[in-house]
């Protein structure tokens, strides 16, 4: 696993436009292939609508700075 840049603030266009904004989320990574992508999100509908795109996605609701080492863990 890689970490990288850019980390995606929220879209404006999120609420009206979901697949619009998952496009570009995927754009400005550059990946092609959204299984190469995690979507992390601690609203369950906007990893349902990440999930139906095709993304990878984690629905995480503990505290930001865990993060990393959630991802990192074997479990």
């Amino acid at each position: 696993m890689i970490l990288c840049e850019p980390l995606l603030g929220p879209a404006p266009d999120l609420l009206t436009r979901p697949a619009t904004a998952y496009q570009h989320a995927l754009n400005a990574t550059g990946v092609r292939d959204p299984q190469r992508v995690l979507f992390v999100d601690d609203r369950a509908d906007n990893c349902h609508t990440a999930r139906r795109l095709g993304l990878r996605t984690l629905h995480y609701i503990s505290r930001p700075a865990d993060l990393t080492a959630t991802l990192q863990s074997p479990n």
